[in-house]
């Protein structure tokens, strides 16, 4: 039975859900089946056998005649519904949503006093609520809803202030719900170079804008919306920097899942805008990491992502925050997936030790990394690639350029846009130590007007380029170092 659809859906059930499936199953309510209730009993104590346990042997602890295989499909399709009816209703229990079903109920079966007591329990509870967000303007619209029409169905004098909340509540929830697919669709777009069509979005937006007084008071779409704008207007890097502004101002009027989604696309915002302007945005993007970690949302599972911690620790490192780097690695180490806990740990603390030019301790730890993985020895090759140069061994590094060249062109399995931006700082790389190592060719003048001619043919690129701080810098250092008397 190891392989059956019953069992695989069973063991995806936490212990506590294990238990309340058997009196789900136990309850005559929703099973009258008794040889169905013995199929779960015998499955639930046979757990530990399940990947040996066979339907010939579970048949003979239920029935006494010779074994027939539909009989015992029929009891696992039974106890398959049941599980599926488990799955639906525990759903419900756990929902804000209940208190809708009890209203319609009591209204459909004219039960005015129980649906009077309801309905004003559930308008208490919503005044209660602090954080509004989808839920909340959902069970806003149910009730407006549900109370305008009991008001029709008992022939009482109407009033328009039920059904004006009801659609006020119901073009905020739909508003909403189209922020926040779009900001998910225009991240898809980015990282993954999908395309999609934003439909009715495109004429919502102006909408909005011309309502902002009200729409903007709504803290939930007002950061959904600006969130948009990051995605919709990358070359407007105001909104990113106000962004992180409202984030940190406003996030405890957001949900737990609104305000993880809002760090997911706020974060990967940053890391775009890293790839054109590092020093610029790092401070940005990594203040965005740590009130993420402040809310708890880094962790999924008590786990981190290996490329979370990656970015966190290289955006750290880069702004020399190096008791705090040590403070959170040590900290979240073992909140590394084990499969990818060592290279994540070694590749990280090899960039920690190259900032504080610490190389061959770096050299080393680079040297134990498992290099299946694309993205970490990209960007292995790039943390090499600037030690070579610290340590100014210029023919090595022209050699490993070379290598690293004709690895990116072959390599299919990374984006183009990464390889893009990872050839253009070969490309660049190259240039400036071919320069340094031939320097003896030139005159000393000849020399710094080529030193000149490649900043400023740097400077006035286009193209997107990894670590282009980083060799503007050095270029700039050389420049300054020739110009001494």
């Amino acid at each position: 039975m190891e392989n059956s659809k019953l069992i695989t859906h069973l063991s995806a059930l936490t212990t506590n859900e294990m238990r309340r499936f058997g009196e789900f199953v136990d309850s005559p309510f929703f099973n009258k089946h008794e040889d169905t209730k013995k199929l779960f009993e015998i499955l639930r104590e046979n757990k530990d056998r399940w990947a040996r346990i066979t339907k010939q042997e579970v048949y003979a602890l239920i029935f006494s005649d010779k074994y027939q295989e539909f009989k015992i499909n029929n009891l696992m399709f039974n106890l398959m519904e049941l599980l599926k009816e488990f799955l639906g209703q525990l759903e419900y229990s756990q929902s804000n949503g209940k208190s809708d079903f009890v209203l319609k109920g009591t209204l459909n079966r004219w039960m005015w006093k129980l649906f009077e007591d309801n309905s004003k329990k559930e308008r208490d509870e919503l005044e209660s609520i602090r954080i509004k967000d989808q839920d909340y303007f959902e069970r806003v619209f149910q009730l407006e809803r549900f109370i305008d029409q009991s008001i029709i169905m008992r022939g009482r004098k109407h009033t328009p202030v039920y059904f004006e909340k009801m659609e006020e509540a119901l073009e905020i929830g739909f508003i909403l719900n189209k922020l926040k697919n779009g900001c998910d669709m225009l991240n898809r777009m980015m990282i993954f170079n999908y395309k999609y069509d934003l439909g009715i979005l495109n004429l919502l937006l102006p909408y909005i804008k011309e309502r902002w007084s009200f729409f903007g008071e709504i803290p939930t779409i007002n950061i959904y919306y600006r969130v948009l704008y990051t995605f919709l207007e990358p070359d407007q890097h105001n909104r990113f920097f106000e962004l992180v502004e409202f984030i940190e101002k406003n996030r405890s009027q957001i949900n737990t899942e609104d305000l993880t989604l809002i760090y997911r696309y706020a974060i990967n915002n940053g890391i775009q805008l890293l790839n054109v302007d590092e020093k610029n945005f790092s401070r940005g993007t990594f203040r965005l990491y740590q009130a993420m970690i402040k809310d708890g949302l880094h962790l999924e599972n008590n786990e981190i992502r290996d490329m979370d911690f990656k970015n966190i620790v290289t955006l750290a490192c880069r702004l020399k925050e190096f008791d705090w780097t040590k403070w959170f690695m040590d900290a979240h180490r073992g909140n590394l997936n084990v499969e990818f806990r060592k290279n994540t740990y070694n590749f990280c603390m090899a960039f920690y030790y190259y900032n504080q030019q610490n190389y061959q301790e770096a050299l080393v730890l680079l040297s134990k990394l498992n290099y299946k993985n694309a993205f970490y020895l990209i960007n292995a090759k790039s943390m090499q690639i600037k030690i070579f140069y610290e340590l100014k061994e210029y023919d090595l590094l022209l050699s490993f350029l070379e290598s690293y060249r004709l690895f990116l062109i072959r390599n299919k399995k990374i984006s183009p846009s990464r390889i893009n931006i990872n050839q253009n700082f070969v490309k660049y790389t190259r240039k400036f130590i071919q320069l340094l190592n031939s320097k003896e060719a030139y005159s000393k003048k000849n020399f710094h007007e080529h030193l000149l001619k490649l900043k400023v043919e740097l400077l006035e690129t286009k193209a997107p380029m990894l670590n282009k701080d980083w060799l503007l810098e050095n270029l700039e250092e050389v420049i300054q170092r020739k110009s001494l008397p």
